[in-house]
């Protein structure tokens, strides 16, 4: 009896074995655990390990149902009693017809919810002839997960019960969701409509040592704008969630806030283009025409100039202001027309005819912000009225009210194609130098020719820039000189400009374009090493670097001289809104004839840079007496580049010396010297700040 007890007992345990060790079996393979962890996994060890497959993979070609099905999952092993067993990486592999091939991969991220999702980080599908629909021009591979809206892998667990199982055998439903566009290496997409396909099956995790835990994210943490336009929740790890809300035909999605979006109507004053009534008019984002711009006179017809910009065009320039819009046919032919001295030209046209008479906008301020003397000590604090010194151009201007980073808007929502606009002349810049792009500008743009730095022929300066598409605009041209030096920043060097706003700017020459008015084989530059005009143009068949500008200047005219104070005229220049002595300095008399007894000597006079300061700040002529001396880029505005000897308006500004004439701006890395302008030619230099040379004052700007 004894020994059938013992046999029955022996039976009943190797049968409790037996058991317990098809039941291990079934869920890890090769590993073993002694942890007692609470996970979510279900390997549902006695069900049906039988594959398949449910739901239709949609796209615009066809409707795909796999019929084939691998799962290859990988764990972190807990070998340093750190990790848990945490799922780290999901690849999928589906296929129909063994034409069809779907490869999905998961990982970096999971989002902590029921059921757990995985983020997708790689899509690849492949069609040969043999999968339904795909024929011809459709066969290929598509990948990508750039063009998604929606992707993921829903999974069912967050880790495995063994956590140091080196194979574990996972039995759980999985789902994957795609929405959006794959792309192929050509030019075909895949657009593939709202689709989850769930598998299912008896599936193999490897366990690796070194696999890292995806990180854990609370879902639905905020709203923004998705990628589609839309309304969307985004998790903690600011990956795109659910639709909240859809946004309807022209209307569009807007941030409201770090943590909250909405659906607006349509964006007005989107563009510029001509109206129905044959004015330059606004429309919203949704092509509604809104309110007229500019009212195109009768001897005027609207020209759309690209699909943002459009301006009235007039038939004759005959009595015409400057710089109004008008067509002329050249050889080449350049889209910007404007009229000039009472003629339409076309800007480049190779002859001192089409150069510009002269700046289209506010005169921006130089940027120069510190006070220096005359070399003895350099830099100084500003002083006060009155003072030494007093009146230079560090305290004049815009710059005293702004601060530096107000001055231009660098948009880079244009990949690879930034553009800058000018808050006070209101120009557009090409944000990069031609030959270069990228948001920090320092990629080579394989379609442009030219040497490695981007040097070009006027010529080809003048051609490029007239076929430029940039920043989703194509009304671009080469800069006159005016337009070029107004974004040079005289309070820095090499470069002397804004490398914030244009970043990688190489410190040498840039092409205008105009010609020079004594040499038509020479087109005038300007220099960006320290922003002079000194020998400031080249042999046309020379190189020089481009940088390409738009924006539309309208017609006025420039120049109004009154007398209304004897011998003592004054300028108004009706673009710049700047007012001007209309003498040189020890000059007077309605045509500049006389000698000023006001000032010392015969003729024009002429000042050490520190006189000069005193003789505008204490100068009342033409019943005011509000005068300074004028910054470089404000003297610099009055030169005439179409003629010379003296290069200025002679009816404007007569018995102009073709002679030297100080600025109140100073070097900025050589504060001993001091900015001038030369208006025998037109051009600009230094020099130091004892020499003596002439003075014209002004009042009013900026």
């Amino acid at each position: 009896m004894k020994n059938l007890l013992g046999v029955i007992w022996l039976l009943a345990l190797l049968a409790l074995l037996v058991a317990a060790c098809g039941k291990v079996s079934d869920s890890v393979d090769g590993g073993d655990s002694d942890s007692d962890s609470d996970s979510n996994s279900d390997s549902d060890a006695d069900g049906d390990c039988s594959e398949s497959i449910s739901g239709i993979f949609n796209n615009d070609v066809s409707a795909i149902q796999f019929d084939s099905v691998n799962v290859e999952y990988v764990h972190k092993r807990d070998v340093d009693l750190v990790e848990d067993g945490c799922i780290s990486t999901v690849n999928i592999f589906l296929t129909a017809n063994g034409g069809c091939r779907l490869r999905v991969s998961a990982g970096n991220i999971f989002v902590d919810e029921d059921p757990w999702t995985l983020q997708i980080t790689d899509v690849e599908f492949s069609a040969d002839s043999f999968c339904p629909g795909f024929l011809g021009a459709d066969e290929g591979v598509y990948s990508g997960i750039s063009g998604l809206s929606v992707a993921t892998v829903e999974i069912g667990l967050w880790e495995i019960p063994e956590q140091r199982a080196e194979e574990a055998t996972i039995h759980l439903p999985i789902t994957v969701r795609l929405q959006g566009t794959l792309s192929s290496t050509g030019s075909k997409t895949l657009a593939i409509e709202t689709s989850a396909i769930t598998v299912s099956g008896c599936f193999i995790s490897t366990g690796e040592g070194s696999a890292a835990c995806p990180e854990l994210c609370t879902p639905a943490v905020y709203q923004q704008c998705g990628t589609d336009g839309n309304v969307h929740s985004f998790d903690s790890c600011d990956n795109q969630g659910a639709l909240v809300e859809e946004c309807e035909s022209c209307a569009h999605c807007v941030n409201t806030s770090e943590t909250d979006a909405e659906c607006q109507p349509a964006e007005l004053q989107s563009v510029i283009q001509c109206g129905t009534g044959g004015d330059v008019s606004w429309f919203d984002s949704c092509g509604v025409e809104g309110a007229v711009v500019t009212d195109c006179a009768a001897d005027e017809t609207c020209v759309n100039e690209g699909a943002a910009a459009a301006y009235c065009s007039v038939s004759s320039c005959t009595g015409k202001a400057d710089f109004m819009r008008c067509a002329v046919k050249t050889t080449p032919d350049r889209s910007y027309d404007i009229c000039i001295n009472g003629s339409c030209q076309s800007p480049g046209c190779g002859t001192v005819d089409c150069n510009a008479p002269g700046p289209h906008f506010p005169i921006p301020d130089t940027n120069q912000r510190v006070c220096s003397d005359d070399g003895t000590s350099g830099e100084i604090p500003c002083p006060a009225s009155g003072e030494p010194y007093f009146g230079q151009d560090a305290q004049y201007g815009w710059d005293v009210t702004h601060a530096a980073n107000l001055r231009f808007t660098r948009d880079t929502s244009t990949a690879n194609q930034p553009v800058v606009t000018d808050n006070v002349t209101t120009l557009v810049w090409q944000g990069c130098a031609a030959r270069l792009q990228g948001n920090d500008c320092t990629e080579h743009h394989p379609a442009v020719t030219g040497n490695y730095a981007g040097s070009f022929t006027w010529a080809y300066a003048l051609a490029y820039c007239d076929s430029l598409d940039w920043g989703g605009f194509t009304d671009w041209r080469l800069p006159d000189e005016f337009e070029l030096y107004s974004i040079v920043d005289f309070g820095r060097t090499r470069p002397s400009i804004d490398t914030a706003a244009f970043p990688a700017t190489p410190d040498y020459g840039f092409w205008t374009s105009s010609s020079n008015a004594d040499n038509t084989t020479y087109a005038w530059s300007v220099n960006f090493g320290i922003g002079n005009f000194f020998e400031g143009y080249g042999p046309k068949a020379g190189y020089f670097h481009a940088r390409c500008v738009r924006g539309g200047p309208s017609g006025a005219a420039r120049f109004a001289r009154s007398t209304t104070t004897a011998n003592q005229p004054v300028v108004t220049d009706n673009v710049t809104t700047l007012v001007w002595q209309g003498c040189a300095a020890g000059l007077q008399g309605n045509d500049c004839t006389e000698d000023d007894p006001a000032v010392t000597g015969t003729g024009e006079a002429e000042f050490a840079w520190a006189d000069t300061l005193v003789y505008c700040e204490n100068l009342t002529w033409g019943g005011t007496s509000d005068w300074r001396l004028p910054s470089v880029k404000e003297l610099m505005s009055i030169v005439d580049h179409s003629r010379f000897n003296p290069a200025i308006d002679i009816t404007a500004f007569p018995a102009t010396p073709s002679s030297t004439f100080w600025t109140s701006s100073s070097r900025a890395n050589y504060t001993t010297d001091a900015w001038l302008v030369y208006f025998s030619y037109g051009d600009s230099d230094t020099a130091p700040k004892p020499n003596t040379y002439l003075a014209r004052c002004v009042r009013g700007g900026p």
